[in-house]
């Protein structure tokens, strides 16, 4: 009997096999959990001052069983009113950190707290999609210099 080889296979093609291999950038010592909304904005304020970009930035926070923050990842960098949001990369990203929960937020260096239309169906999507994936979606928070808004202190989350 005769072995096959690649020739006489012409519609073989070649798969590669790769490892996934996550860097820490950098840690901080944090050691209060997120549970309610003001814990989250003390913390993307002292901590991330996401509040004192000069472009709209939108992170998201993965937490544990009990809402300690266990990763924080920069999901998308904008401009001065808006930050496109890829569902593969922040998925991506909460999925690789294997956490229980997340919060996202971004600033709007403009001032106004009030979620545009597009925060809005941003949010709505995250929140179909975690569910999907079986991931607890906590909040989105817009946060400015002056304050922030909670999309789950606004009854925003449900749906």
């Amino acid at each position: 009997m005769k072995q096959l080889t690649f020739a006489d296979c012409p519609r073989t093609n070649m798969v590669s096999k790769y490892k996934l291999v996550v860097v820490r950038e950098e840690s901080f010592p944090y050691n209060t959990s997120i549970r309610n909304v003001s814990k989250a904005v003390e913390f993307l304020k002292r901590h991330l001052r996401l509040h004192q970009e000069p472009e709209e930035v939108f992170i998201a926070v993965a937490t544990d069983p009990q809402l300690n923050p266990v990763a924080v990842f920069e999901v998308a960098r904008g401009t001065l009113t808006e930050a496109q949001i890829s569902m593969r990369e922040l998925f991506k990203r909460l999925i690789i950190s294997n956490c229980n929960s997340f919060i996202v937020a971004h600033n709007h260096p403009g001032g106004s707290e009030r979620p545009s239309l597009d925060d809005v169906r941003t949010t709505d999507r995250i929140r179909e999609t975690a569910k999907l994936l079986g991931i607890t979606f906590n909040d989105h928070i817009i946060v400015t210099e002056e304050g922030y808004y909670s999309f789950a202190e606004n009854n925003m989350l449900q749906g």
